[in-house]
């Protein structure tokens, strides 16, 4: 089931505590950029972080995204 921006609704209570670890959120949907469907762990509709686990796509974004190339300064 989808929300009103197009993400992925987590729906058991594994999956929402999932979510809520690594603020996995829906954009709004004027927001491009950074999203699930440009990370390094997103395949077939799907977060293969460990931590993640989950169904999610290109309206999304949570904490752990990542991608080659990025430069993280600390």
């Amino acid at each position: 089931m989808k929300n009103q921006n197009g993400g992925i609704i987590p729906e058991t209570l594994t999956e929402k505590s999932r979510a809520g670890k690594v603020d996995l959120i829906t954009l709004p949907r004027n927001i491009t950029g950074t999203n699930c469907g440009n990370c390094a762990y997103f395949k077939n509709d799907f977060c293969y972080h460990v931590r993640v686990r989950l169904s999610v796509n290109d309206r999304m974004c949570c904490a752990l995204w990542d991608a080659t190339g990025t430069i993280r300064n600390f």
